[in-house]
């Protein structure tokens, strides 16, 4: 397939190295890391306050993300999580941060440029 929609089902490695699907929203307005949403993250072992006993479970670092209204900003723990894209794997630092209700990942450009130069696209819808 050489599309995936602007709403998409992605797969997330969780702790324990299983695959698991999380909706998606690819963002190209994201120009910073792409996001794991937090429930999400502790459900699969990503990430847990505190420190955890998954892989990736611990914070390798915290970022600032800007929120949509100016000025509002927030301090998220990153980690490290293999996402795969219409058999696209990514491995790469991922931030974790509260999401929409409809969204589990919020997928950036980090992400979105390497599908573009592998040929896909984003659709609409």
């Amino acid at each position: 397939e050489t599309s995936v929609s602007r709403r998409d089902v992605v797969q997330v490695r969780d702790g324990g190295y299983e695959w698991q699907g999380a909706s998606a929203l690819f963002d190209t307005g994201n120009e910073s890391l792409t996001v794991v949403d937090a429930a999400f993250a502790r459900r699969h072992g990503l990430y847990a306050e505190g420190g955890g006993s998954g892989v990736f479970a611990q914070a390798e670092r915290w970022v600032t993300l800007r929120g949509v209204v100016p000025g509002a900003t927030v301090t998220v723990p990153v980690v490290t999580a293999e996402l795969r894209v219409r058999g696209h794997t990514f491995r790469q630092q991922v931030a974790v941060s509260e999401l929409g209700p409809r969204t589990e990942v919020l997928v950036g450009i980090d992400i979105i440029e390497r599908l573009w130069a592998a040929g896909l696209r984003i659709e609409r819808g």
